[in-house]
């Protein structure tokens, strides 16, 4: 039997209350292995009525192997805009934060990819607007930045990533930012993060700044200026995008 063709019964053992745990837990891995191969395995997942309520309950109930694959299964659903917005309804922001706010780095590995993936609805994204703003999605992310994740570079890449996305849409977010101690977090990642890191904490300073007239002073008066200045004459070789940022 192919690949594509054990997904019909893969899901069905899914799906079926009768299932035990164990029997769910095969058929999960299963099907990450099937999205992994096919890039519309994951559609196929998502249009089943059941498959998000059992990966949220999975995900905040199972062992922290399954939570960790039933993360890496929700992240994959966003791919679809319509399966994104259907995951947020489901409930998967408040064990996805605790998995994040987890000891386990591969944990908080799966759980920052997953939280990414269903950041990126954009500045219409109004239903995740409400839902990350009512589960205080902000608050904890600028707390993990500011602890630094086990994880390293790879979850704060994630977060600041997730954060630029949640700008542009989220309620509140720079008034959550600036009183979580986003500002210092941010100049903190300017002189210690990698680069692709360092693009994301430039948006946020700018935008934030911008937003807020309040931060600026706080901003200036760090060597955050001089950095940025080094940022325009680097990026203006090797991104444009951090140089148009910066100014």
């Amino acid at each position: 039997m192919g690949h594509w063709q054990v997904l019909p019964s893969a899901l069905s053992s899914f799906v079926q209350s009768s299932s035990t745990l164990h029997e769910k837990e095969s058929s999960l891995k299963q099907l990450m292995n099937l999205i992994d191969i096919h890039d519309n395995a994951f559609s196929a997942v998502g249009s089943h009525s059941q498959a998000v309520p059992i990966l949220v309950s999975l995900l905040r109930s199972g062992s922290l192997g399954v939570k960790m694959q039933a993360a890496t299964v929700l992240g994959s659903l966003c791919k679809d805009d319509e399966l994104r917005v259907k995951v947020l309804l489901g409930g998967c922001i408040p064990p996805l934060l605790c998995l994040l706010r987890s000891s386990s780095e591969e944990g908080q590995i799966a759980a920052a990819k997953a939280i990414y993936a269903v950041s990126q609805g954009g500045a219409r994204d109004h239903v995740g607007s409400k839902i990350f703003s009512t589960e205080g999605v902000i608050p904890v992310l600028w707390k993990q930045l500011e602890i630094g994740p086990k994880a390293g570079k790879l979850v704060d890449n994630l977060l600041t990533g997730a954060s630029r996305n949640l700008s542009s849409s989220t309620e509140k977010f720079w008034s959550a930012t600036v009183e979580a101690g986003g500002v210092d977090v941010l100049v903190k990642l300017l002189t210690t993060a990698q680069s692709s890191t360092q693009a994301n904490v430039c948006f946020l300073l700018a935008c934030m700044m911008m937003e807020d007239a309040s931060t600026c002073p706080r901003v200036l008066a760090t060597e955050s200026t001089k950095l940025l200045l080094n940022w325009i004459d680097w990026t203006h070789v090797t991104s444009n995008g951090i140089a148009i940022y910066v100014a």
